[in-house]
């Protein structure tokens, strides 16, 4: 989650346009992903899985 004009400054997208979503309700423009390693998101899609603490 991250501001939606701060954080892509610093190469964040948006995570529904990569195909990457949240397992519970909050805005897209606030669910962001930044590639560590330049193409990773290339294949990556699907829902972000937390473990059973962070629920």
């Amino acid at each position: 989650m991250g501001h939606k004009e701060y954080y892509p400054r610093f190469g964040y997208r948006k995570a529904i346009d990569l195909g990457i979503e949240f397992p519970f309700e909050v805005s897209h423009e606030y669910c962001m992903v930044a590639e560590l390693i330049p193409g990773a998101t290339e294949n990556v899609k699907g829902m972000v899985c937390y473990p059973t603490d962070f629920k």
